[in-house]
Parts: structure tokens; C-alpha cells; sequence
């Protein structure tokens, strides 16, 4: 074995793998196509369990089903310390199910909430905004803002919103800090 170079093992394995297939009697050419001949794994069929059929029906069965558990996270991706709000508004009512202010040292991260603790009824939209402030007191405190108590910075790049529908076609929302700038991002199907 030790005078086999290393081209003429893979020329042999190679040549096994590209043989391998053809020793077999692919349906019944020779005329052995009963089923009790067949060992249990070929005539093992993978079966769909869901009702989709196509990417897009699925993507529209995950959309319509409710699926409440999105996590919301912080993380701090600067090398400064800094102030973050979050806030989660229930689109349908205004309701403010969600409001803190979170100080996250320079690459810290925290789970802020979850949409499931707001007790969504099915599919429901919700808006998280993510805002850097300049301490840990509410933002109400530090900015002036609307009746709403949103910041009237809406356009900055130190805040962030996005909205989330409680389905199983989103993911969880991150709210990343970066140097001076913050940012929400979350997955969809």
C-alpha cells in the first residue's frame, strides 16, 4: 500500500463510485421489477406531510398562520456604550404593548421582549422602532416628540422601525446599534 501514490487511490475510488450504479437492475430491465425484491430503502417514497405544494402556496399558508413567537433583541455593535428605546406599537389599536430604554456596553446584546407577550389575536401587525438616546432615561425625556410620544427624528439614522406580523412567515426583529446609527432588521419567507 505504501507505493500507491495518492492519484492512483483516487483513480480506483473514483471509478468504484462511477461503476456503482450500474450493477443494479434500475426497473426491472432484466425483467426482476418485483417489489418484494427490493430492499426497504428503494421502495421507500418520501411523502409530503403539508398541504403546499408549490413555494408560493407555502409562503401564503405561512403568511395567513399565526405564529406569535418573535423575539426582539438588542445588540450593541459599536465600541461605545449606548442608550437604546424600544418600543412596540399594535398597529390595529395604537396600543403601546411595549416601551423600554436599554444602556448596552460596547458588544453587549440583551432580549428585549417577544410578540407573544403582547397576546396577538391570529395574524396582527406590529410596528418596532428602535431609537438611540443620549441616556437611559425615556426618550420622552431627552427629545421632543409627538402626542404619540414618538421622537420627531423619524427620518435620522438613530432610529429604526419596521413593522412585523405575528405569522409564521416572519422571524424575530434585531435592533443593531452601529457607530452612531441603528438599524432594525428581521426575516420574512
Amino acid at each position: 500500500m505504501h507505493d500507491l501514490k495518492r492519484r492512483s487511490v483516487l483513480v480506483g475510488l473514483g471509478g468504484a463510485f462511477v461503476t456503482a450504479g450500474c450493477v443494479s437492475d434500475p426497473a426491472g430491465v432484466n425483467g426482476t421489477d418485483d417489489p418484494s425484491t427490493h430492499s426497504p430503502q428503494e421502495t421507500t417514497q418520501t411523502t409530503r406531510t403539508d398541504d403546499a405544494t408549490t413555494t408560493d402556496d407555502w409562503i401564503s399558508a405561512a403568511s395567513n398562520a399565526p405564529g406569535p413567537d418573535h423575539a426582539i433583541s438588542l445588540r450593541n455593535e459599536s465600541d461605545e456604550t449606548g442608550t437604546v428605546r424600544v418600543r412596540v406599537v399594535r398597529e390595529k389599536t395604537g396600543e403601546t404593548v411595549y416601551d423600554e430604554t436599554h444602556e448596552l456596553s460596547a458588544g453587549s446584546g440583551v432580549d428585549a421582549s417577544n410578540l407573544k407577550r403582547a397576546d396577538p389575536d391570529g395574524v396582527e401587525a406590529f410596528s418596532v422602532c428602535g431609537e438611540l438616546v443620549g441616556s437611559s432615561t425615556t426618550a420622552t425625556e431627552t427629545r421632543t416628540t409627538d402626542s404619540r410620544g414618538e421622537s420627531d427624528e423619524s427620518d435620522s439614522p438613530r432610529r429604526s422601525c419596521v413593522t412585523i406580523r405575528t405569522s409564521k412567515c416572519y422571524g424575530s426583529a434585531d435592533v443593531m446599534v452601529r457607530d452612531d446609527e441603528i438599524r432594525v432588521n428581521y426575516t420574512i419567507c
